[in-house]
């Protein structure tokens, strides 16, 4: 979407153009789902991904080396993972979820794609 919004607005107003209309698309499917939400889940998970995000950019000098290598390790790993992962570990506890909030805001920030 970004190559697209920068041909038609130009590249100065492409990143602000497209992070105001994520957010509001993010808002909107929170506003639309909020009769689903797990609000213990969300308070646990936003607790771990909220500084992990605010660390994740002055990370990025130290990250560039290893995050490309890390992302081709997991993405390789993920397969045989989950071919062998056990049917009954699919549970997850709720004191896990600051941990994968930590994981997930980390990542986010630095590539600024997940969970997008």
């Amino acid at each position: 979407m970004l190559p697209l919004v920068a041909w038609v607005l130009g590249l100065r107003a492409a990143v602000p153009v497209l992070t105001v209309a994520m957010t509001i698309g993010n808002l909107s499917r929170i506003w639309w789902s909020r009769g689903e939400l797990d609000r213990a889940v969300v308070l646990r998970f936003a607790l771990g991904a909220m500084p992990a995000t605010a660390l994740a950019p002055s990370s990025m000098r130290s990250a560039t080396e290893w995050l490309g290598r890390f992302v081709g390790v997991f993405l390789i790993a993920s397969v045989p993972l989950r071919r062998s992962w056990p049917r009954t570990c699919s549970g997850m506890r709720l004191r896990y979820f600051p941990v994968l909030g930590a994981i997930v805001g980390l990542v986010s920030g630095l590539i600024v794609t997940t969970g997008r």
